[in-house]
């Protein structure tokens, strides 16, 4: 969810390549005790039916919970629409159910890193590719999820999963494939 708000979503992201999609459904909070509950009739649907019958066909859990101070930018490019954003603070904590109290979390997971989200549809916008220049920017994969478990288990990274390549080689090959 963002903020305080008493609406989140249900999202699903996955990655080919180096695009990624999401899915995701908007649902009030106190919804959130539908993941476990049965699946109703069909005329009685619900906006996070996919999601819960993801949740039961591949028996998921809850394992952690994040929060993070979010700053976004939304403007247009030759190619379309643009965002950029800045991720802040993360915070990590264990987590069993399906809350979105995040006041207890204590573990810090980025120690003072800022992760800068470039969001595209098509060829990497000259915007972009300008500011990654000028400010020597490190493009690299980072998966909040995966960096959160790994600080809270102790368990280390897959090779690939926070490192960094050089700032042309890896603006050059996703130019043209990030969405």
């Amino acid at each position: 969810r963002y903020g305080s708000e008493s609406w989140g979503y249900l999202e699903r992201k996955t990655r080919r390549g180096n695009r990624v999609r999401k899915m995701r459904s908007r649902i009030d909070l106190s919804e959130l005790t539908k993941l476990t509950e049965p699946a109703q009739e069909e005329s009685d649907s619900w906006e996070g039916d996919w999601f819960r019958t993801a949740v039961r066909q591949r028996l998921l859990q809850p394992t952690c919970l994040m929060s993070y101070e979010r700053r976004a930018w939304f403007g247009n490019s030759e190619n379309g629409p643009v965002r950029l954003t800045f991720d802040r603070n993360l915070l990590a904590g264990m987590t069993t159910g399906w809350s979105t109290d995040a006041s207890g979390l204590s573990i810090p997971v980025t120690n003072g890193m800022v992760i800068c989200e470039f969001k595209f549809s098509d060829a990497m916008p000259v915007l972009f590719k300008s500011a990654i220049q000028q400010f020597g920017l490190n493009p690299g994969g980072f998966s909040k999820y995966r960096n959160c478990l790994a600080r809270l288990t102790g368990m280390s990274l897959p090779v690939g999963d926070a490192t960094s390549e050089s700032v042309a080689s890896e603006a050059e090959r996703r130019s043209s494939d990030h969405a």
